[in-house]
Order: C-alpha cells, then sequence, then structure tokens
C-alpha cells in the first residue's frame, strides 16, 4: 500500500477545521460590515441634520431683528417667521428694505421639518421627533417660554432631534444652535 494519499480521516478532520476557520473569517467580516455601515449611516445622518441647521441658523442670522415671530406655547414653538432683506435701496437720506418672509415649523404628521419662503414649501429635513424641532427666544434678561408671541429679542435658540432605523439599530442626533439677531 502506498502512502501518496490521504485516508477519509484526515481529509474529513482537514474539511471541519477548514470549515470552523471559514466561519470565524465570515463572522469577522459580517461584524465589521454591520459595524462599517452602521457608522457610515450615523455620519450621513449627522451630516444632514448638521446641514439643515446650519441654513436655518443662517437664516435666522440674517433677518431683521423686529420682524422674527416665535409663537407662543408652553415650552418652545415648533415654528418660526421671520423677514430677510433681500434688496435695499439708499435714496438721499431715505432707505427702502424689500425683504422676503422665511418660515420654518415641524410637522409631525410626517415628521419633517419645512420652509417657506415666497409661497414654496420645501421639506428640508425627514424623521424628525415628534416635538422633536423647538425655537426659543431671549433679549438678554429673560428667555423661554415665550408667554404671548415673542418679539423684540436679541438670541434665538434653535434645538433639534431626530432618529433613523438602521439594519436593526437607531440612530440618534440632538443639537442646539444659540443664534445671535445680527441686522437691528
Amino acid at each position: 500500500m502506498s502512502r501518496n494519499a490521504f485516508s477519509l480521516a484526515e481529509v474529513i478532520a482537514s474539511a471541519f477545521i477548514l470549515g470552523i476557520v471559514l466561519t470565524f473569517l465570515a463572522m469577522v467580516l459580517w461584524v465589521g460590515d454591520q459595524t462599517y455601515m452602521v457608522n457610515m449611516g450615523l455620519v450621513d445622518f449627522h451630516a444632514n441634520a448638521r446641514r439643515v441647521m446650519d441654513g436655518m441658523t443662517r437664516e435666522v442670522r440674517k433677518s431683521i431683528k423686529d420682524k422674527v415671530v416665535i409663537p407662543s406655547s408652553s415650552y418652545a414653538a415648533p415654528s418660526i417667521q421671520f423677514e430677510i432683506p433681500r434688496n435695499v435701496t439708499i435714496d438721499g437720506t431715505h432707505s427702502t428694505v424689500n425683504a422676503v418672509v422665511v418660515h420654518y415649523y415641524l410637522s409631525n404628521s410626517d415628521h419633517t421639518i419645512r420652509r417657506v419662503i415666497g409661497g414654496t414649501e420645501t421639506v428640508i429635513a425627514t424623521d424628525i421627533d415628534n416635538n422633536g424641532l423647538a425655537f426659543c427666544w431671549s433679549d438678554g434678561a429673560s428667555s423661554c417660554p415665550c408667554t404671548s408671541g415673542c418679539s423684540n429679542f436679541k438670541t434665538v435658540r434653535i434645538e433639534m432631534q431626530g432618529n433613523q432605523t438602521m439594519r436593526r439599530g437607531t440612530l440618534l442626533f440632538n443639537t442646539t444652535e444659540q443664534v445671535r439677531l445680527r441686522n437691528e
């Protein structure tokens, strides 16, 4: 009998060991893929939230100070309306400001933040929690909550929170921005 071949027991043992090694390798790759996908989803989710927050703060910062309205509520309002100057015409000692009205609000029915400008409504964010958008004010001496239709304030605080389910996990974000009104 020649010893150039493997016995059946050796082939079965080798196949079993190879199966264990390949199973372990597949599990490591699967966990790595899951971690990567969740982390990339979280990065994208936070980047989109940051983009929305930056856009809102930029527009609120440009608003005309006495034209910002935050409706009253028990804690904070899920909407804000303000005017942004578009064209300023100076004729001698008289100046004329043409402004556009901007309105942000939270739609709890579909968990979106909507922006209305010039009569055109646009969804700017999705996956926002119920009551996940709040606008508060401060005049230097007092602040939120608004008690009777806020006006004549210096600072607006914007709070936004939301969540998104992705691959058996929930991604959360919570961001707050303090905005000082510039156009006085």
